[in-house]
């Protein structure tokens, strides 16, 4: 057995981390979200942004 093998529960936390960068990757890149921003001198909490969920028939193999 390997000792830098990933376990299932790391699998899932670095899948969650990786959902949840690409979520600010897009959100920073949305046209409507960056013009609310620039129209309220605002700012986006980057640690509050949540991927959504899955949609369709697509099963998220991050649950469990």
């Amino acid at each position: 057995m390997q000792g830098d093998a990933e376990t299932p529960a790391q699998r899932r936390a670095r899948l969650l981390e990786e959902k949840q960068q690409d979520a600010v990757a897009s959100l920073r890149s949305d046209a409507g979200a960056l013009a609310l921003i620039e129209a309220f001198d605002a700012s986006i909490e980057l640690d509050s942004v949540e991927p959504l969920p899955a949609s369709g028939g697509e099963q998220d193999s991050t649950s469990a």
